[in-house]
């Protein structure tokens, strides 16, 4: 799973959560970006299907999906990517990243949940120094 991390490896965080009083956590944060559409192959192993067959299914039912949907927002062949916060493990934490505009089905962008609607803005956890 490919992931990018604007910060150097190594780089932790720290945060709460914001409707359960949990101990904070203290993690490397990364973004996961996913084209629309791209969790269809979860159905399936790989045994039960090969990349061409689940590439054709993608493009036959994702690849114009969000023109078909918003054609006053999407051109034919343009994909919305989803962007998510998460670990480098991608385990534990995975909200949608804060300011991802969600241009689907409305007049003007929304910013829909995401990170900081259910953590606390993240803060480098720096080592103290001696």
């Amino acid at each position: 799973m490919t992931t990018t991390q604007p910060y150097p490896p190594g780089t932790k965080w720290t945060w709460t959560g914001r409707q359960y009083r949990t101990p904070p956590f203290a993690e490397e944060l990364v973004l996961h970006w996913e084209p629309n559409g791209s969790p269809l192959s979860d159905d399936y192993l790989p045994e039960e299907a090969d990349a061409l067959k689940l590439w054709r299914r993608w493009v036959d039912e994702c690849a114009d999906r969000a023109h078909w949907d918003w054609p006053a927002l999407y051109r034919p062949g343009e994909v919305p990517i989803l962007w998510s916060v998460t670990t480098p493990k991608v385990v534990g934490v995975f909200e949608f990243a804060p300011h991802a505009v969600d241009r689907r089905g409305a007049a003007a962008p929304r910013i829909r949940e995401n990170f900081l609607t259910h953590y606390t803005d993240p803060v480098h956890a720096r080592p103290a120094s001696g």
